[in-house]
């Protein structure tokens, strides 16, 4: 345990290990080893399992994309006529981006406490937030048009689910239900 006594100069407590430099300084890695250090801890994790695929990272991605680095190879599950796995998971950044969007409206017409102190904020652009508004309902109609399952199917999958959440836990009438919200977006967004 470290002594009571508050130093400055840390004495007692443990040295950290690694190499160090002739004045006594630990070596920092360089650049390219720190690089190289994320890299394979990106490949190491589980859902990602050896590809460096930044879309493996969330469950939409890896639903939309498969794996093709796995052995054995990983399909993808959810796929839609005349959309690649990269239009999909575009129109799910897109989902996403307009959600935090229309989040980020609603709490912008939520007073604040201001308790002390100036409070540098923009003033909101309640022309822009209704804008927000308003697409994200007329987003939610069209996925709501194919029935309130393909709506919930969207939310979760591509909005709600944990990143590392395992494509085998989905439900299966999620994964049948997310082609038909995904034609839905693409026909909105279009």
């Amino acid at each position: 345990m470290y002594s009571v006594r508050k130093t400055v100069s840390g004495a007692g407590r443990p040295r950290k290990v690694g190499p160090r430099q002739p004045n006594g300084r630990l070596v920092q890695p360089t650049r390219t080893e720190t690089e190289a250090e994320v890299v394979s801890l990106a490949a190491r994790q589980p859902h990602r399992q050896g590809s460096r695929d930044q879309r493996l990272a969330t469950l939409i991605g890896r639903l939309v994309a498969g794996n093709p680095v796995a052995s054995p190879p990983i399909e993808p599950a959810v796929t839609v006529a005349k959309l690649t796995a990269d239009d999909l998971y575009q129109i799910s950044e897109k989902l996403v981006r307009d959600y935090r969007r229309y989040q980020a409206a609603l709490a912008s017409r939520r007073p604040l406490a201001v308790t002390g102190g100036a409070v540098q904020r923009p003033d909101p652009d309640p022309v822009s937030e209704q804008k927000a508004i308003d697409h994200w309902a007329f987003l939610m109609r069209c996925l709501r048009c194919h029935g309130e399952r393909v709506e919930k199917a969207a939310m979760f999958a591509i909005i709600d689910a944990p990143p590392d959440m395992p494509a085998e836990a989905l439900a299966p009438w999620i994964k049948l239900s997310l082609p038909l919200a995904f034609q839905a977006l693409n026909e909105a967004y279009s």
